[in-house]
């Protein structure tokens, strides 16, 4: 661990809070992972009906689990580097749809893309040979080497998961981490997401799997070409997946949903993790004590706007103080010198009361520009729809300010006086 002399609090946050935090989900995520590859093997051989109880001393079952791990923990290092607190909102459906298109965005697709074939074919090792090699012979009798559409099947597949799961990831925003008011225990937090993260990820495969078994049926030629083209081998119409009945195979259906399964479980497991452990409350000085921690307090998380991590989890510690810790209250409330005065409340009082303001007039702009931007109706209108208008619009006259103002008519008569209202803060310990 860094020292903390001579660090801004955004590098002593990263290097004290941060990164330990990322690396600790990281690692629990692996185990779990591990765990979940060896449940996989398991229906894996199962499903050929072989010796699964002694599927994990086999070497192809050890050197999946690996290097699926390995991969798995890289990319959860990797996505963790773009998690935000701020939440990403489109004003338009077109800025949505450009967003796919910045370059982080599609490196991150890139990535999922050939993560998912490299899963499939470290699978692929623990499959039948129906499935490992993607060249194998028509026939028994035939020594001649034809392509393998069942293993062509599952890495066009993957690539498929691999792409919706990108999408899916900024659609639904699984990079944000919003603060949850009610705290919990990170072991109880997961343990109440597993079994649905899972229900959710085979719902997803299986809706997934329907259309891409459509897809496949009219444009699978292409891949099929393309692949034995580079490949140099020859397409057998025997075990050729150009048929409804050769698609409808039982075992390709599930070898392909279990596989999809374990993907989207592992990589919807890791942004779980992450999120529980990012979300953790985490507990800032009040008094600096030392004086290389003087710029580390509550007050200086609060006011750091070049962080929106620091700031949130100051005001999650804030939160948490006014409620639920008496002694840490009796020491933000104690009189320091000089003056005998509260240092400590008088800072985070006009950092709250600060932001506050800032939310205030940031509100306000947002209000009124979304008026002004408004399409109002002027001419080739109904009558009635002109007539509701101005029915509406008296109620509302622009201030000098650029306001809406609910309490002044167009002719500037007042529907009611406004008067000042005292507001007395008493502070109790």
């Amino acid at each position: 661990m860094l020292s903390s002399n001579g660090l801004t609090i955004d590098q002593w946050f990263y290097y004290e809070v941060h990164r330990w935090r990322c690396g600790a989900s990281i690692w629990w995520s692996s185990v779990i992972a591990i765990m979940v590859s060896l449940a996989y093997i398991v229906i894996t051989y199962f499903l050929q009906l072989s010796d699964y109880f002694g599927a994990y001393f086999t070497l192809r079952a050890l050197c999946f689990t690996i290097l699926a791990v390995s991969l798995h923990a890289i990319l959860a290092v990797y996505n963790s580097l773009h998690y935000t607190v701020v939440p990403q909102i489109s004003t338009t459906r077109l800025s949505n749809v450009l967003e796919f298109f910045r370059i982080q965005y599609i490196l991150q697709g890139f990535i999922y893309t050939i993560s998912s074939m490299l899963i499939t074919v470290f699978a692929s090792w623990i499959m039948k040979d129906s499935f490992s090699t993607l060249a194998v012979p028509c026939s028994e009798d035939s020594p001649a080497i034809y392509l393998n559409d069942n293993k062509l099947f599952l890495l066009t597949a993957a690539i498929y998961h691999g792409l919706l799961f990108h999408l899916r990831f900024y659609r639904n925003q699984y990079n944000y981490t919003p603060f949850k008011i009610i705290q919990q225990a990170k072991f109880f937090q997961v343990k109440s997401q597993l079994v649905p993260v899972l229900f959710e990820s085979a719902a997803q495969i299986f809706k997934q799997l329907l259309g891409f078994y459509l897809i496949f049926y009219f444009l699978g030629h292409l891949p099929r070409d393309l692949t034995a083209h580079l490949c140099r081998l020859s397409i057998c119409p025997e075990t050729s997946l150009s048929s409804v009945q050769s698609l409808l195979q039982p075992e390709l259906f599930l070898q392909s949903f279990f596989l999809g399964t374990y993907m989207y479980f592992i990589w919807h497991l890791a942004a779980v993790l992450l999120r529980t452990y990012l979300t953790e409350s985490y507990e800032f000085r009040i008094e600096p004590g030392l004086d290389h921690l003087s710029d580390k307090c509550l007050h200086n998380a609060l006011s750091c706007k070049s962080n929106p991590w620091i700031q949130y989890l100051g005001f999650l510690d804030l939160f948490q103080l006014s409620r639920f810790s008496f002694n840490r209250r009796q020491v933000l409330f104690s009189a320091t010198f000089p003056g005998c005065h509260p240092k400590n409340w008088s800072q985070i009082y006009h950092i709250c009361l600060e932001n506050l303001r800032q939310l205030k007039d940031a509100t306000q702009e947002f209000n009124h520009n979304a008026f002004v931007q408004a399409a109002i109706p002027q001419q080739n209108t109904p009558n009635w729809l002109h007539n509701s208008s101005l029915s509406a619009s008296r109620y509302l006259k622009p201030t000098s300010l650029g306001h809406m103002s609910l309490n002044e008519s167009v002719t500037g008569t007042s529907l009611r006086e406004e008067r000042p209202i005292k507001v007395s803060l008493q502070t109790k310990v």
